[in-house]
């Protein structure tokens, strides 16, 4: 995988260096009154996807938060769940037993009479 990453980032290098040796004129732009005086244009798109990259950085770690969150409220209420089982089992087996005793108590008293009528 890192191999992979090294290749991407040396070709995103590659392709900013010819076009910053492809595009060397000068220009200029304005944002309401800032004036950013003569700039090489491979220097306007580089800041402008420099920019979209960072854009892009801020969206994805506020998303990674939001799921963050939301796993974790999911996981609490998954461990909440879970003891709602094991208290429903447990009441289930407690329950289970005490008929069992019951049947194996009504077992002998029949198994006693019979004996003594035999």
């Amino acid at each position: 995988m890192w191999f992979f990453r090294w290749l991407g980032i040396f070709l995103l290098a590659l392709f900013f260096l010819s076009l910053a040796m492809q595009n060397t004129e000068l220009t200029e732009f304005a944002f309401y009154s800032w004036d950013s005086g003569p700039v090489p244009v491979y220097w306007v798109v580089f800041c402008s996807f420099a920019a979209g990259v960072l854009l892009a950085l801020l969206i994805s770690a506020l998303q990674q938060v939001q799921y963050r969150i939301e796993v974790k409220r999911y996981k609490d209420r998954l461990r909440a769940m879970q003891s709602e089982l094991d208290k429903l089992r447990i009441i289930s087996l407690e329950e289970g037993l005490s008929e069992v005793e019951e049947m194996a108590g009504t077992h002998k008293q029949q198994k006693r009479g019979g004996k003594s009528h035999g």
